[in-house]
């Protein structure tokens, strides 16, 4: 059968499954299924769906959730024995989300930093309550999962395989989502995201929303987009820029000793192409499409987004 990621979006439930073959990983099934309705049993029987619809031989697979669902905080502490790390963390974090810890499903993970000396800590949380209704809904629907972890944990392995020898540099990452309607902002080093965000992009133009085969992404549904919708994509790639930005003012004012090497987008190439040139006459750095990792390959015109291909990954490995 091979290693199965199965990523939950609130529209759609995408499963991948993944095998090693002589030249790298190959992708031998991928498989979009729309959530029918708003009520759980939709999402239930979505991933049902999925799974019967692949005749996998095992139910064990690796599950990623959105991000809108995980509180991702990124902070300093001042250098700390390592068995004081979770008491002080635990009570720093208070300082960054709207919830206590006790309610929360939490996990952190520490760079210890020479220069300037002190801990990067990275902080994820999910309510307990929706943890809970997660795995139940994976229960009803017969499937083991192996882990759990935001979709943007998914982005940040495929970049960190994809980019070896950029793995300790800071690189922000954008995700279109145009089925959505949404992009996903982080800033990622070393399988890590630092910062993590989902943006509306709701009030941007209609876009096509299609299959760019030439482009090695799979886009949800649609149709090709008339060559006069083109330049919309200015307005929209005009608001992914602003909200960028944004964002990379946050991180900074957080940790000011970081330095972004460069910016990779990952979407429909017909769209995300043309931006790459206009943000780099804006921004002081590369910025190119995201590629995958080295060998990633499935039957033309069918990979799924990056951070689902990035859940596979993780059931691979």
């Amino acid at each position: 059968t091979g290693a199965v990621g199965l990523a939950l979006r609130p529209s759609a439930v995408e499963l991948i499954v993944a095998g090693r073959g002589l030249r790298g990983v190959r992708l031998t099934q991928t498989a979009r299924i729309p959530v029918s309705g708003p009520e759980e049993r939709h999402i239930i029987e979505a991933i049902r769906a999925a799974i019967e619809g692949a005749h996998l031989k095992t139910k064990r697979v690796a599950v990623s959730i959105p991000n809108h669902d995980v509180l991702f905080r990124f902070f300093t502490l001042p250098p700390l024995p390592r068995g004081e790390w979770e008491t002080a963390i635990k009570y720093e974090s208070r300082k960054y989300i709207p919830f206590p810890t006790d309610e929360l499903v939490w996990d952190f993970h520490v760079v210890e930093e020479a220069s300037p000396k002190q801990l990067a800590v990275v902080f994820a949380g999910v309510r307990k309550d929706h943890f809970t209704r997660v795995r139940q809904w994976l229960t009803e629907a017969g499937v083991e999962p192996l882990s759990i972890e935001p979709h943007n944990l998914g982005l940040a392995r495929v970049v960190a395989m994809a980019y070896p020898r950029l793995r300790k540099a800071f690189i922000g990452v954008i995700e279109l989502d145009e089925g959505s309607r949404s992009a996903h902002i982080a800033i990622v080093k070393d399988r890590l995201p630092y910062l993590a965000r989902d943006v509306s992009l709701s009030a941007a133009p209609e876009l096509h929303v299609g299959l760019a085969p030439q482009a090695g992404v799979w886009i949800a549904g649609g149709s090709p987009a008339p060559a006069r919708e083109a330049a919309s994509g200015d307005v929209f790639g005009a608001q992914v820029l602003s909200e960028f930005r944004l964002s990379l003012e946050f991180f900074m004012r957080e940790y000011p000793t970081a330095s972004i090497t460069r910016l990779l987008i990952y979407g429909d190439e017909s769209v995300i192409a043309p931006w790459c040139q206009q943000f780099m006459t804006q921004l002081p750095y590369a910025v190119e499409v995201g590629k995958l990792p080295l060998g990633v390959e499935g039957v033309p015109g069918t990979l799924p987004p990056a951070s689902s291909v990035g859940t596979a990954l993780q059931a691979l490995n």
